[in-house]
């Protein structure tokens, strides 16, 4: 039998370290890091606003704030983000951020989603292993079967940390509830990811799709498709130079946008095309929010500004930007908060990303507006070189 939660003494022993007065994250830094992995993980947190002065009413301080925010997120998650923050490089030198994660391990590893089985494990691949688990369940919900699994079911016996994988399983939506009880068995909700993974696996199994040559680098390439002439253009000249990532190119038929943009960061190098409509897409700066997550996001994205965007070097046009989502977050808050909160579940999750982006885009502007930016006449020519100077 196992917690769902990592326990409430840890975490508030994790908050008090990460957030620490001196050496622990700022108030806006707790902010933007948990409202990115509440957007990743699909989970509603208590502490959303970067304003000190609303969010010091809210909490008594910042150390408050990140123990409450992750009270909400289930025992892998919080697993995950309290690793990830511990690896950030302000606390490469923090005896007490190391010690913390070496207690993690310790006590909590069996949360840990991202560790891969031993070579000498049999224990089938994670995606099979998913699919074996997934295969009974909707045998199950297509019999009206209880949604019901028995420790020790023969026909998942063979899986090895069984009650890992169904954490796991959890953690990544598949299930929209996982409890277990004293007998040893769990009790299931499934999510609709459940049915599309069922469906997509073999169709991404059957399509044909060009193997990467993977000792080229690789560029993701996030624009708003009124730019695709020119992104064509790009994906043209950098042939043979490197991989480019473009969703046209990643995406089939029915596959998730959002899992594809969250692929952003994996990448050797970013190109940002900004267009007007691009500073004015949820999908677009979505892609960005999950550049920022890593604290040197800048260093390989290379920014082309395109003619109907180059006003964003003046303040009082990135202050029309940030005007425009802050309008726009308070139109959709409005419009939901008339409704019930269960007929608006995905228009609240528009609302999420959308105030992610509010809460960053002034940050993303100023990095933009500060960089020496070559015109779109030169940039093609700059980005070979930037991705491979040794063939210029």
């Amino acid at each position: 039998m196992y917690s769902d939660k990592i326990d409430d003494v840890f975490l508030r022993h994790a908050a008090d370290i990460l957030a620490d007065t001196n050496t622990g994250l700022t108030g806006s830094e707790i902010v933007k890091f948990c409202n990115s992995y509440a957007i990743d993980f699909n989970v509603n947190i208590p502490i959303t606003s970067s304003n000190f002065g609303s969010f010091g009413s809210v909490v008594p301080n910042k150390r408050t704030a990140l123990y409450k925010n992750l009270v909400a997120f289930n025992a892998c998650q919080q697993f995950k983000i309290i690793k990830e923050l511990s690896e950030l490089d302000k606390f490469a030198n923090n005896e007490n951020v190391k010690k913390l994660k070496v207690q993690l391990y310790e006590r909590f590893g069996r949360f840990d989603i991202s560790a891969t089985p031993s070579k000498e494990s049999t224990t089938p691949q994670t995606a099979d292993v998913i699919a074996e688990v997934l295969k009974v369940l909707l045998d199950m919900y297509n019999n009206d079967d209880e949604m019901y699994l028995v420790d020790g079911d023969a026909r998942l016996s063979h899986i090895k940390n069984y009650e890992k994988v169904l954490n796991r399983m959890k953690a990544q939506g598949y299930f929209t509830k996982l409890s277990s009880d004293v007998l040893g068995g769990y009790e299931v909700e499934l999510s609709e990811k459940c049915f599309t993974y069922s469906q997509n696996k073999d169709v991404v199994a059957d399509r044909e799709v060009d193997e990467p040559k993977k000792d080229l680098p690789s560029v993701f390439v996030s624009y708003n498709h009124g730019s695709s002439d020119f992104v064509d253009k790009i994906e043209k000249s950098l042939a043979g130079i490197c991989n480019i990532k473009r969703d046209k190119n990643e995406i089939g038929d029915w596959e998730s946008i959002s899992d594809f943009m969250k692929t952003i960061r994996k990448e050797d190098f970013a190109v940002l095309v900004i267009s007007d409509k691009y500073l004015k897409s949820t999908a677009c700066l979505y892609e960005v929010v999950q550049l920022m997550k890593d604290e040197n996001w800048d260093k390989n994205t290379m920014y082309v500004v395109m003619e109907d965007a180059k006003a964003i070097y003046s303040v009082v046009e990135q202050l029309r930007y940030i005007k425009y989502w802050t309008s726009y977050c308070e139109e959709l808050s409005d419009a939901i908060k008339v409704l019930p909160p269960e007929t608006t579940y995905k228009q609240s999750e528009e609302l999420k990303k959308a105030t992610t982006i509010k809460n960053e885009i002034g940050e993303f502007l100023n990095k933009v507006s500060d960089a020496n930016n070559p015109s779109t006449d030169e940039v093609i020519s700059r980005i070979k070189h930037r991705i491979n100077p040794t063939l210029f």
